[in-house]
């Protein structure tokens, strides 16, 4: 029976084809199709038992019936950490997004401030240039200056 009360059908099986999926059931539980990082479920109950079966123990409808519920079981593990896994790599590309994202405004900070601060520092800069006479320089330096801080202006702008 399944955990909801529903009895399982199992297909009629030649007794090579059992032992093939037998073969890979044990595999499965030994951790051999199973990555390394992972730590195999303990069962106190089963410590003892000797995992291999002879050929006549395979052929027993018993022992099929417990593989065969054992492998379903197993196939719906897989089936939840399936959605795990895509839920994990969903997630892994929001972070990369957001990573991105923060790279972006960061540069465009950096950018805003040094626009700002050359652009105050030569419209600073442009007004002793005219009292001293230098009109073009005052003008070009001033002209700058502006320009520089429009940029920063802008560059803040977009940037949002």
């Amino acid at each position: 029976m399944t955990g909801t009360g529903e009895p399982l059908e199992f297909p009629e099986m030649e007794p090579r084809e059992f032992t093939q999926l037998a073969a890979w059931a044990k595999s499965m539980a030994e951790g051999k199709g199973a990555s390394s990082s992972e730590s195999p479920k303990a069962r106190p109950a089963f410590a003892g038992t000797r995992r291999q079966l002879s050929e006549d123990e395979l052929k027993s409808s018993g022992v099929q019936k417990l593989l065969l519920e054992e492998i379903y079981k197993l196939d719906q593990e897989n089936s939840v950490l399936q959605n795990y896994r895509e839920r994990f790599h969903e997630a892994d590309k929001d972070v990369a997004v957001l990573q991105s994202e923060r790279k972006k405004s960061a540069k465009l900070e950096a950018l805003y401030s040094l626009s700002l601060a050359s652009g105050s520092i030569l419209i600073g800069r442009a007004l002793p240039m005219f009292e001293s006479g230098d009109s073009f320089g005052a003008y070009a330096t001033g002209g700058l200056g502006i320009l520089l801080l429009g940029a920063a202006i802008l560059t803040k702008v977009l940037g949002k």
